[in-house]
């Protein structure tokens, strides 16, 4: 036997030694080379179109596994710090079910402990807006056809435990937050026409006890989004800084849960089910006086259709609440003080109704099914009088059904 193997070896030599030497050269170029090109690429001509300086702590990959592992990944903000860290980067792909593919197979990606610093200067500009290449409208549109997309697939997608921190320059008063225990999965993503949905859930928690979660489904080739959104605890007054210039009064406590199901595709945009419900809001005017107290408001059952320009609001009830309706010595009424804009007084010409019939845009049909407000109180205070007026009314009760914005619709109220 042994003097056998001697002969084969002895009649193939050249191709036996041939052979170990390209299995030693790949295995050296996947293990040494390959690292050094991949970080030389990055820090050299990817940080030269980014705009950004990119370093990377190690790159490893496995030519026997088609993997790459890097650690330590992070692309800077310019001068003011990062914007991207990575503790720890890992993609695995498959050549062989690619071949049979026609496409890219990547059988995962997983991403641990990233954390991205977004921010927004007072021009509106995002500190990542020089890094999007600008479009050029001068090129001209190629006469042949062109070619057929490669096909990728992604097997699996997952993000475990980001950090997303956000901050906003706004005049008067700034915004920050941020988004901790992000985590993003993706399963079995085809760009081919008709493929399955790809599947993926995104969840996260903010600063405030807020919690977010997103999950549905995704088809590329024709782009078709489902998602099931769920945003629990959001703190109103922490985004004052957005409806301060509408609002002149303070809000204070207030939490609000949404849930939604959206449905984004080119022949549907919409959302189903849409409900809401606010706990514990107070508005404040501007001398301090408790204006508005909502205990509870829920919206259930309510659709928007975008392509069909139509709202339904579905159910609308509130309770147990409280407005404090006030005239002060000069006339002015306190709820107008309030939600005046803050903004310039300055009127704005009106447009002349020439050729408005044809110019008017489509108007948005709005269905409001049934609004239920109970145990309200209101009360009234008038400073012009002597001695001041001062009345309130306990126990209000509106019931409304079948409210509509279209012409000779036909509601019913109770009070």
């Amino acid at each position: 036997m042994l003097t056998k193997l001697q002969q084969l070896y002895g009649r193939h030599k050249i191709f036996c030694w041939t052979a170990m030497g390209l299995v030693l050269l790949y295995t050296v170029a996947g293990f040494v080379a390959a690292p050094l090109i991949i970080d030389h690429t990055l820090r050299n001509k990817v940080s030269r179109l980014l705009h950004r300086r990119i370093a990377v702590a190690s790159v490893r990959t496995n030519p026997y596994t088609f993997s790459m592992r890097l650690r330590g990944l992070s692309v800077s903000d310019g001068e003011k710090g990062q914007l991207l860290h990575v503790d720890d980067f890992y993609a695995n792909a498959d050549p062989l079910i690619s071949l049979f593919k026609w496409g890219v197979v990547i059988k995962s990606v997983e991403i641990d402990r990233p954390e991205v610093y977004l921010s927004r200067s007072p021009d509106g500009r995002f500190n990542f807006t020089d890094m999007i290449p600008p479009k050029n409208h001068d090129a001209r549109p190629a006469e042949t056809e062109p070619a057929k997309p490669l096909r990728w697939v992604l097997k699996e997608f997952n993000l475990t435990d980001g950090v997303v921190r956000y901050t906003e320059e706004r005049q008067p008063q700034s915004f920050a937050s941020t988004l901790s225990s992000v985590n993003i999965r993706l399963d079995r993503l085809d760009t081919q026409p008709e493929a399955d949905a790809a599947d993926y859930r995104v969840t996260a928690n903010s600063e405030t006890d807020e919690v977010l979660e997103i999950k549905g489904g995704i088809d590329v080739d024709p782009l078709d989004v489902s998602a099931a959104v769920r945003l629990d605890g959001l703190v109103i007054g922490k985004y004052a800084p957005y409806y301060r210039d509408q609002v002149n009064g303070k809000v204070t406590g207030g939490r609000l849960d949404i849930h939604a199901e959206i449905s984004w595709s080119d022949k549907l945009k919409a959302m189903n089910q849409i409900g809401l419900v606010l706990s514990g809001l107070t508005l404040v005017s501007g001398q301090d006086q408790p204006l508005i107290d909502v205990p509870h408001f829920q919206v259930s059952g309510a659709s928007v259709d975008l392509l069909g320009q139509s709202v339904a609001l579905g159910r609308v009830t509130t309770r147990n609440g409280r407005i404090d309706v006030q005239f002060d010595e000069t006339g002015q009424l306190n709820v107008l003080d309030v939600f005046a804009s803050s903004g310039s007084s300055e009127k704005v010409p009106a447009p002349s109704n020439e050729g408005a019939a044809s110019a008017e845009k489509p108007r948005w049909r709005v269905v409001l099914p049934e609004f239920i407000l109970s145990d309200y109180a209101v009360r009234y205070r008038d400073r012009q009088t002597e001695p001041d007026a001062d009345m309130t009314v306990h126990r209000i009760h509106v019931d409304a059904k079948g409210l509509s914005n279209q012409k000779d619709a036909k509601g019913a109220v109770k009070v």
